[in-house]
């Protein structure tokens, strides 16, 4: 028998960051002891680069009034949201070889489940992206 409805030890993590780079690095780690507190690390690897391309992009594009981030575990998903103060719709571009930067929503769309964006009550941009919540046994 299997059961695959998130654990009520699955409380959700909310930080607001002030729109700085240098914190990117925090979120990551955070997302990182969250999961593992959770006990799925299996997801750590791919939920950090999901955070790190979206935090970044909302720290680069944004309106410099910071960074909220929410992650939740929902309808067996770990759901991560990032939100700033920037309004419109998030665009992936395809970026040269020679780039540099310009390609982490084609990242974010190739390890996440499913994603997207919606406006928030601050007149700003929040985009969303799900990965699966593992399915556990019975007792584990």
């Amino acid at each position: 028998m299997t059961s695959t409805s998130p654990s009520p030890r699955l409380r959700p993590m909310c930080v607001h960051i002030a729109g700085d780079a240098a914190l990117v690095a925090g979120v990551r780690r955070t997302l990182r002891g969250v999961l593992t507190d959770w006990g799925v690390t299996e997801l750590v690897e791919d939920m950090e680069l999901i955070g790190s391309e979206l935090v970044g992009n909302a720290v680069r594009h944004g309106s410099g009034l910071g960074v909220g981030v929410l992650l939740a575990a929902q309808d067996n998903l770990v759901l991560l949201e990032v939100s700033d103060g920037t309004a419109g719709q998030p665009a992936e571009r395809h970026a040269d070889n020679e780039d540099e930067d310009g390609r982490g929503l084609l990242i974010v769309r190739a390890l996440a489940k499913d994603y997207g964006w919606r406006a928030n009550d601050r007149g700003g941009t929040t985009i969303w992206a799900t990965l699966p919540l593992p399915t556990r046994r019975a007792g584990s």
